[in-house]
């Protein structure tokens, strides 16, 4: 009899111990999963833009297709907050550098004797994203998710390299800070990405999250072309949970 009350108590205490195990667990993932998180990151990137053209402008879109883009990166912070299990809403801001090449073009008319000419465009901006994320997979410590939201976009400068050419010789370097009126200072963007959220405790991890950005606003007004800038990076940083 004391055998079996003694069983009976040990297999109670065992149970007591492991649904204590699997509550704590639960704590703890939920505390994971649903704090307040503030993310730091880098992201390098490859940039380019998107150049729209009439019907009645042939030059310009042989011009398009010979463009190549550029590398420029973007550094930022995140402010994040689960709204449930799944959603979260964030908030963020980041300094980038985007731009894109012009390929190598014979001149209509002549500068300086030169007859070609190719240059380059590089853009600092602040930019200001809101966006939603869903976790698509989650576990104790990891999470796969995809984020989509628009970004609000502020031109800090604008440069623009030219160089000339004599029958495919280099002889001219020109370059201009635009801070003319004809430019749009206040870029409407958006953004779209899906990486993974991953916890090596209950207050640090790290974030790795390939990601598309455009602008929906074009760079300059009043011009029959409209060109908007566009970038493809992979944002890589450190995620502190409290």
């Amino acid at each position: 009899m004391k055998a079996l009350l003694k069983n009976r108590f040990t297999g109670i205490f065992l149970f007591a111990v492991c649904l204590l195990t699997f509550r704590n667990t639960i704590a703890i993932a939920q505390d994971i999963h649903d704090p307040w998180k503030i993310t730091i990151y880098y992201s390098p990137e490859y940039t380019s833009r998107i150049l729209s053209v009439t019907s009645d402008q042939p030059n310009i879109k042989e011009t398009r297709k010979k463009e190549t883009g550029t590398y420029g990166y973007s550094l930022g912070l995140n402010f994040e907050k689960h709204l449930n299990d799944r959603f979260a809403f964030g908030l963020g801001g980041r300094y980038s550098r985007k731009g894109f090449k012009t390929p190598l073009t014979t001149l209509s008319t002549p500068v300086n004797g030169n007859d070609q000419a190719k240059g380059s465009f590089k853009a600092e901006l602040f930019e200001f994203p809101v966006f939603v994320n869903y976790s698509y997979i989650k576990k104790e410590k990891i999470s796969l998710f995809v984020r989509v939201g628009p970004s609000f976009n502020y031109l800090i400068k604008a440069k623009e390299k030219t160089d000339y050419y004599t029958s495919g010789t280099l002889t001219e370097t020109s370059e201009l800070t635009r801070d003319d009126a004809n430019l749009n200072n206040f870029l409407m963007g958006g953004n779209i990405g899906t990486g993974v959220q991953a916890f090596i405790s209950e207050n640090i991890g790290f974030m790795l999250m390939p990601q598309f950005t455009y602008f929906f606003t074009p760079l300059r007004k009043d011009v029959p072309e409209k060109e908007r800038l566009y970038s493809i990076g992979v944002n890589g940083g450190i995620i502190l949970a409290f």
